[in-house]
């Protein structure tokens, strides 16, 4: 995997390799059980609540609160050289899903109300602390690892926590079946619990990495005053990058109704909760360890474009298979949905970040990084208003697709439909962001964007 030019660049490449590889599985595995998908949170917050638009919101909660505070945080970053004592905290930031999971089993039997606000509160901590690690992070990877070899760690770290499902799956079916005893909510809280653990482990192993020397010469970082003009000269100058945004926005919408899968699985199709959510959890990372593969080959061969390419493809797909379970086939369909759901889980953020790490300026990535996923943050609360939907069009019906017509005049026949509503929607969102990504270029068959200017200078020097 390494050569000897490798080792002479970055001369701590295994160590560093090894342990972002642990991160990444350690904080995968936890994540499949506790993570913004399909399965556990939107099943737990359910039982707690009849209000579609928490469950949506439950759904987007970890993105919302991940995303939106990198803008911020971004010029923190670019004004120092170091991101290694930016990410030595992790593992003490994640011990609040610890805590999470320690009041939901303590109080959350007698108070509903309390489990809910543990859960917002302190998953909403997790994600917004891991957004001040994922800077540092993704800044810290495109200097320590070469970038030909990044795609191969992302195939390999998701291919590790597809393996993993077989275990996660069957540990969430035992915790949500009667066989383990365990009544609501201690069941959840075990799951929450153990997902602490992984995350924990993987904040130990990033505190072991490894600063390399600087491969060119650092820049100081934009003044808070020079910051929001320099954010405007990215955005009306660096067309690749918006581009590249306006594709994020547009999948990221394709998956407004993840969170309402299992939820749809139970309250319409009648299957069992505890089935549905461990042959998710699987099927899930079934799918991840297959796009694990393709981003592995695809990557180290054509680039990060080309693997955004096949994640437009599958956030599309998944969506249509929600569609079609809603209209016609039902559950094999939702299914189906689920497997090319954990491809696009398994590829999109990786390829994200291979893309724009690979673009943007050395001196300015954790920048490029912050305002990325914080014009992503806004496309993330489509889980939620896709909850207002189905909160104001509440009717737990199954239908056909005759009933499509009918939609475009209202009234009960869109309370029955609401669900196909929301599907096809995030199908055509994906299909617009398939259309965007084919106007994107890959970043490696070209220099590197240019650093955008200091406030003040002339715009005709600015990035492109």
């Amino acid at each position: 995997m390494t050569t000897a030019a490798s080792t002479a660049s970055y001369p701590h490449l295994k160590r560093n390799l090894f342990m972002l590889y642990a991160d990444y599985a350690a904080f995968g595995v936890g994540a499949s059980l506790l993570g913004s998908g399909p399965a556990v949170v939107p099943s737990f917050v359910r039982q707690l609540t009849d209000s579609q638009v928490l469950i949506g919101l439950s759904g987007s909660l970890f993105t919302v609160c991940w995303l939106l505070p990198q803008l911020f945080l971004a010029p923190v970053f670019s004004r120092h050289t170091h991101r290694k004592r930016f990410m030595n905290p992790s593992g003490l930031f994640r011990l609040s899903i610890l805590l999470m999971a320690m009041l939901i089993g303590m109080f959350g039997a007698e108070n509903p109300d309390l489990a809910l606000l543990a859960f917002f509160g302190l998953y909403g901590f997790f994600a917004a602390t891991d957004a001040w690690i994922t800077l540092a992070w993704g800044d810290f990877l495109g200097s320590a690892i070469p970038s030909h070899l990044r795609g191969t760690l992302f195939g390999v770290g998701q291919f590790t926590v597809a393996i993993s499902a077989l275990g996660t799956s069957a540990l969430a079916r035992w915790a949500l079946s009667d066989a383990s005893g365990l009544v609501f909510p201690h069941n959840y809280a075990l799951l929450f619990g153990i997902a602490s653990i992984f995350y924990v482990i993987g904040g130990i192993t990033l505190a072991l990495c490894v600063e390399e020397p600087a491969h060119l010469p650092t820049e100081s970082g934009p003044a808070l005053r020079e910051y929001l003009p320099l954010l405007w000269k990215i955005i009306r100058h660096d067309r690749e990058f918006l581009r590249f945004a306006r594709t994020r926005v547009l999948l990221d919408l394709a998956l407004m109704g993840v969170p309402f899968y299992v939820v749809f699985a139970v309250a319409v199709l009648g299957l069992q909760n505890a089935s549905v959510v461990s042959d998710t959890i699987l099927l899930v990372q079934f799918g991840s360890a297959t796009g694990a593969v393709i981003m592995g080959i695809l990557s180290r061969r054509s680039g990060s474009r080309a693997v955004i390419r096949v994640a437009a493809l599958v956030a599309t797909g998944q969506a249509l298979m929600a569609a079609l379970g809603a209209f016609v086939i039902g559950a094999p369909a939702l299914y189906a949905g689920f497997f090319l759901l954990g491809i696009a889980y398994a590829i999109t953020v990786p390829s994200y970040f291979d893309w724009i790490i690979t673009h943007a300026p050395a001196t300015h990535r954790p920048t490029y990084i912050g305002l990325t996923n914080t014009i992503s943050a806004v496309s993330s609360l489509a889980p939620l208003i896709g909850g207002v939907v189905l909160q104001w069009t509440r009717h737990p019906h199954p239908h056909t697709a005759w009933d499509l017509p009918r939609l475009l005049i209202g009234g009960e026949a869109l309370s029955q439909t609401s669900y196909p509503v929301l599907f096809v929607a995030a199908t055509v969102l994906g299909v617009l962001g398939y259309l965007s990504m084919r106007t994107m270029h890959e970043p490696r068959d070209r220099i590197p964007a240019p650093a955008p200017v200091p406030h003040g200078e002339s715009e005709e020097e600015a990035v492109r």
